[in-house]
């Protein structure tokens, strides 16, 4: 599972995203987590940012 978020998401999606993150360590469930420093929800990485999220599930479905 991948979570990334922006850390100025103007939705305040990064605050959620920072919970299931802690709750996924708790239960010891892999996954990996990245909030973006200076990112909102859209701007000028967001493009990058999900062709990395689909280069990700791509890898994810190749090794099942």
């Amino acid at each position: 599972m991948l979570i990334d978020c922006g850390a100025a998401d103007e939705f305040g999606l990064h605050e959620g995203a920072d919970y299931l993150h802690r709750v996924l360590d708790e239960l010891a469930i892999d996954h990996e987590f990245r909030l973006v420093e200076g990112a909102g929800h859209l701007g000028p990485a967001a493009e990058s940012r999900t062709k990395e999220a689909i280069r990700f599930i791509g890898t994810a479905l190749a090794t099942r």
